[in-house]
């Protein structure tokens, strides 16, 4: 029997998660920083629509 065979069959004895599960902390700092979040991507669609500045007469 191969040594990753033995280790299969060990981790499938066991059964369940060797490290425990938890959220995403990305959702959890999102969520955090909401407020500033969306302030960003408003004023960055804002920038965006507006007209872009013609350079003058010369």
């Amino acid at each position: 029997m191969s040594k990753q065979h033995k280790r299969q069959k060990r981790h499938h004895q066991r059964g369940g998660w060797r490290i425990e599960k938890r959220q995403n902390y990305m959702v959890t700092t999102l969520t955090r920083l909401k407020s500033w979040t969306s302030y960003t991507l408003k004023r960055a669609l804002r920038q965006s629509l507006r007209a872009a500045r013609r350079k003058g007469k010369s």
